[in-house]
């Protein structure tokens, strides 16, 4: 089973940045709010596939890019839910 993850940023500059980057490089994601549950406020957040994790940790380190976290989209029983990791 392949898992979708997700990276919130503190920064809406940092996530546009890091979407850019990641669409040049070829990786399939969205630019989404991040989750409440997550982060409060007008934070953002960028969905990605599991084969897409090792160019996202290095675009982030790359960039210095700030993040609040990575998490993993669990859709269990018709509930999602976000395990860090």
């Amino acid at each position: 089973m392949k898992f979708k993850y997700l990276v919130v940023l503190v920064s809406n500059n940092h996530s546009t940045l890091l979407y850019k980057n990641l669409l040049r490089k070829g990786c399939e994601i969205d630019l989404i709010s991040a989750p409440s549950n997550i982060s409060r406020g007008c934070a953002k957040a960028i969905r990605f596939n599991e084969s897409d994790t090792a160019i996202v940790v290095q675009e982030i380190k790359n960039n210095k890019i700030i993040v609040k976290g990575i998490y993993r989209i669990v859709n269990e029983n018709n509930s999602i839910s976000y395990v860090p990791v």
